[in-house]
């Protein structure tokens, strides 16, 4: 059975976005546009998460400069 390690990593891997956006607006993902980030994230995930034990997720935003 994989790993939750292996499931994160696995998600980033095959993670595409098409979205339909105005052409001054575009989606950063590190995961495509540095090939140093994929490395470091499944150093950080096997390390850490090989496991398979539940996890919760919070989503959210951080503050802007304002709060």
């Amino acid at each position: 059975m994989d790993t939750f390690a292996d499931k994160v990593i696995q998600f980033y891997r095959n993670l595409q976005i098409h979205p339909q956006l105005p052409e001054n607006v575009r989606i950063l993902n590190p995961f495509i546009d540095n090939p140093d980030i994929p490395v470091i994230a499944e150093r950080f995930y096997s390390k850490f998460y090989t496991d398979n034990r539940k996890r919760h997720m919070i989503v959210g935003i951080n503050p802007g400069p304002g709060g």
